[in-house]
Protein backbone atom coordinates (compact mmCIF):
# COMPACT_ATOMS: atom_id res chain seq x y z
CA UNK A 1 0.00 0.00 0.00
CA UNK A 2 1.37 3.55 -1.22
CA UNK A 3 2.54 5.51 2.00
CA UNK A 4 1.29 8.96 0.59
CA UNK A 5 -2.37 6.83 1.28
CA UNK A 6 -4.71 7.73 3.95
CA UNK A 7 -8.65 7.14 4.76
CA UNK A 8 -11.34 8.45 3.50
CA UNK A 9 -12.93 11.35 5.51
CA UNK A 10 -16.22 9.91 6.16
CA UNK A 11 -16.46 6.16 6.67
CA UNK A 12 -19.84 4.23 6.01
CA UNK A 13 -20.88 0.94 7.92
CA UNK A 14 -20.60 -2.28 5.79
CA UNK A 15 -24.11 -4.08 5.70
CA UNK A 16 -24.37 -7.61 5.95
CA UNK A 17 -26.22 -7.91 3.16
CA UNK A 18 -24.65 -5.60 1.05
CA UNK A 19 -22.41 -6.13 -1.95
CA UNK A 20 -19.03 -4.68 -1.51
CA UNK A 21 -19.38 -3.14 -5.14
CA UNK A 22 -22.47 -1.01 -3.65
CA UNK A 23 -20.72 -0.83 -0.34
CA UNK A 24 -17.34 1.11 -2.54
CA UNK A 25 -19.79 3.02 -4.44
CA UNK A 26 -21.86 4.32 -1.57
CA UNK A 27 -18.58 5.17 0.43
CA UNK A 28 -17.42 6.96 -2.81
CA UNK A 29 -20.17 9.34 -3.07
CA UNK A 30 -20.33 10.09 0.80
CA UNK A 31 -16.83 11.25 0.27
CA UNK A 32 -17.73 13.57 -2.70
CA UNK A 33 -15.56 11.29 -5.30
CA UNK A 34 -16.80 8.71 -8.12
CA UNK A 35 -16.45 5.29 -7.78
CA UNK A 36 -13.94 5.56 -10.91
CA UNK A 37 -11.66 7.68 -8.68
CA UNK A 38 -11.52 5.41 -6.10
CA UNK A 39 -10.68 2.58 -7.40
CA UNK A 40 -8.07 4.96 -9.01
CA UNK A 41 -6.75 5.85 -5.81
CA UNK A 42 -6.52 2.53 -4.90
CA UNK A 43 -4.45 1.29 -8.08
CA UNK A 44 -7.17 -0.75 -9.03
CA UNK A 45 -6.01 -2.66 -12.84
CA UNK A 46 -9.59 -4.65 -13.44
CA UNK A 47 -12.82 -3.85 -11.99
CA UNK A 48 -14.60 -6.99 -13.05
CA UNK A 49 -12.22 -8.73 -10.73
CA UNK A 50 -10.34 -7.27 -7.96
CA UNK A 51 -7.57 -8.65 -6.54
CA UNK A 52 -6.63 -9.34 -2.66
CA UNK A 53 -3.84 -6.46 -2.52
CA UNK A 54 -7.20 -4.11 -4.02
CA UNK A 55 -9.34 -5.49 -1.48
CA UNK A 56 -6.68 -4.72 1.22
CA UNK A 57 -6.22 -1.06 -0.25
CA UNK A 58 -10.07 -0.22 -0.78
CA UNK A 59 -10.65 -1.65 2.62
CA UNK A 60 -7.81 0.66 4.36
CA UNK A 61 -9.60 3.50 2.23
CA UNK A 62 -13.00 3.27 3.52
CA UNK A 63 -12.03 1.92 6.81
CA UNK A 64 -13.42 -1.47 6.78
CA UNK A 65 -12.04 -5.34 7.22
CA UNK A 66 -10.40 -6.71 4.90
CA UNK A 67 -12.02 -9.93 5.56
CA UNK A 68 -15.77 -8.18 5.02
CA UNK A 69 -15.22 -6.48 1.91
CA UNK A 70 -13.59 -9.39 0.53
CA UNK A 71 -16.12 -11.49 1.32
CA UNK A 72 -18.74 -9.86 -0.65
CA UNK A 73 -16.78 -9.11 -3.71
CA UNK A 74 -16.25 -11.36 -6.52
CA UNK A 75 -12.74 -12.96 -6.95
CA UNK A 76 -11.10 -15.00 -9.15
CA UNK A 77 -8.29 -17.08 -8.87
CA UNK A 78 -6.01 -20.81 -10.26
CA UNK A 79 -6.04 -23.41 -8.00
CA UNK A 80 -5.09 -26.66 -9.56
CA UNK A 81 -4.43 -25.24 -13.10
CA UNK A 82 -8.76 -24.94 -12.99
CA UNK A 83 -10.28 -21.41 -12.78
CA UNK A 84 -11.76 -21.25 -9.22
CA UNK A 85 -14.51 -18.36 -8.16
CA UNK A 86 -15.31 -16.96 -4.74
CA UNK A 87 -17.93 -14.93 -3.54
CA UNK A 88 -20.33 -14.50 -0.56
CA UNK A 89 -17.83 -17.10 1.39
CA UNK A 90 -18.43 -19.94 -1.35
CA UNK A 91 -16.54 -21.37 -4.20
CA UNK A 92 -18.61 -21.33 -7.50
CA UNK A 93 -18.35 -23.44 -10.80
CA UNK A 94 -17.98 -20.92 -13.46
CA UNK A 95 -18.36 -17.38 -13.74
CA UNK A 96 -21.85 -17.32 -15.45
CA UNK A 97 -22.72 -17.77 -11.68
CA UNK A 98 -22.24 -13.71 -12.03
CA UNK A 99 -23.63 -10.92 -13.50
CA UNK A 100 -20.32 -8.96 -14.14
CA UNK A 101 -21.02 -6.73 -17.41
CA UNK A 102 -24.33 -5.38 -15.61
CA UNK A 103 -25.64 -4.86 -12.62
CA UNK A 104 -29.89 -5.67 -11.53
CA UNK A 105 -31.59 -3.81 -9.19
CA UNK A 106 -34.54 -3.16 -7.16
CA UNK A 107 -35.63 0.10 -7.43
CA UNK A 108 -37.92 0.71 -4.17
CA UNK A 109 -35.16 -1.14 -1.90
CA UNK A 110 -32.70 1.70 -3.75
CA UNK A 111 -35.29 4.16 -2.46
CA UNK A 112 -36.10 2.51 1.32
CA UNK A 113 -31.97 2.05 1.88
CA UNK A 114 -30.13 2.75 -0.61
CA UNK A 115 -27.79 -0.41 -0.71
CA UNK A 116 -26.86 -3.03 -3.33
CA UNK A 117 -27.45 -6.41 -1.42
CA UNK A 118 -24.31 -8.74 -2.83
CA UNK A 119 -27.20 -11.17 -4.18
CA UNK A 120 -27.96 -8.67 -6.85
CA UNK A 121 -24.94 -9.33 -8.60
CA UNK A 122 -26.08 -13.62 -8.89
CA UNK A 123 -27.42 -14.06 -12.28
CA UNK A 124 -30.24 -16.46 -10.66
CA UNK A 125 -31.69 -13.75 -8.43
CA UNK A 126 -34.06 -11.61 -10.35
CA UNK A 127 -36.73 -11.05 -8.06
CA UNK A 128 -37.06 -8.92 -5.20
CA UNK A 129 -38.08 -11.12 -2.25
CA UNK A 130 -39.42 -7.71 -0.22
CA UNK A 131 -41.43 -6.01 -2.98
CA UNK A 132 -42.32 -8.87 -5.03
CA UNK A 133 -40.95 -7.67 -8.31
CA UNK A 134 -38.61 -8.22 -10.95
CA UNK A 135 -35.21 -7.08 -10.58
CA UNK A 136 -34.39 -4.57 -13.55
CA UNK A 137 -30.99 -4.33 -14.68
CA UNK A 138 -31.71 -1.22 -16.96
CA UNK A 139 -32.59 2.90 -16.37
CA UNK A 140 -36.12 3.85 -17.57
CA UNK A 141 -34.89 6.83 -19.02
CA UNK A 142 -32.04 6.57 -21.20
CA UNK A 143 -32.09 2.16 -21.30
CA UNK A 144 -28.76 1.83 -21.05
CA UNK A 145 -27.75 -1.50 -18.63
CA UNK A 146 -26.93 -0.55 -15.04
CA UNK A 147 -22.71 -0.45 -14.01
CA UNK A 148 -21.31 0.44 -11.20
CA UNK A 149 -20.57 3.69 -13.06
CA UNK A 150 -23.01 5.52 -11.82
CA UNK A 151 -23.09 8.86 -9.01
CA UNK A 152 -25.20 6.69 -6.40
CA UNK A 153 -26.72 3.72 -5.70
CA UNK A 154 -29.97 4.77 -6.51
CA UNK A 155 -29.14 7.25 -9.80
CA UNK A 156 -28.22 6.13 -13.22
CA UNK A 157 -25.27 7.67 -15.40
CA UNK A 158 -27.66 9.69 -16.43
CA UNK A 159 -28.59 11.51 -13.54
CA UNK A 160 -32.07 9.30 -13.38
CA UNK A 161 -33.40 8.02 -10.08
CA UNK A 162 -34.05 4.02 -10.36
CA UNK A 163 -36.67 4.39 -7.97
CA UNK A 164 -40.63 4.25 -9.34
CA UNK A 165 -42.22 7.69 -9.20
CA UNK A 166 -45.67 6.05 -8.42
Amino acid sequence: MPDELSPLPVRCDLSDDESGYGFLLRSSKANGISLDRLMELAGVRSRTWLRLKDIETLAFLTTTAPDALSCRTRQRSVSGGRRVFAFLGFEWMGVEAFRVRSLQVCPDCLKERERCPAVWELTGYCVCVRHHRLLIDRCGRCQRQLGWSRPATDICRCKHYLARTA
